[in-house]
């Protein structure tokens, strides 16, 4: 399963989820979650594999939040 630093920020905005509420959920902290949507640190296999886990990620619930980003962001 394919998941970015972009695919991570859409995952927190269809969620509606702040940097402190994911982190919390998948156990890192808000800076790092922050650095990694920045591009500043790298995804880690524990951190893909924890956020897999707590939302509870397939390929096609992934392809729908995509899809649900960017239907948000066209209407904008």
């Amino acid at each position: 399963m394919m998941i970015n630093a972009e695919t991570l920020y859409q995952i927190r905005f269809v969620y509606r989820l702040s940097l402190d509420e994911l982190g919390a959920l998948i156990g890192v902290s808000k800076s790092h979650l922050h650095r990694v949507e920045k591009g500043e640190r790298p995804l880690s296999d524990r951190l893909r594999q924890s956020l897999i886990e707590a939302l509870e990620l397939n390929e096609s619930k992934l392809q729908r939040i995509t899809d649900i980003y960017y239907e948000f962001i066209k209407r904008g």
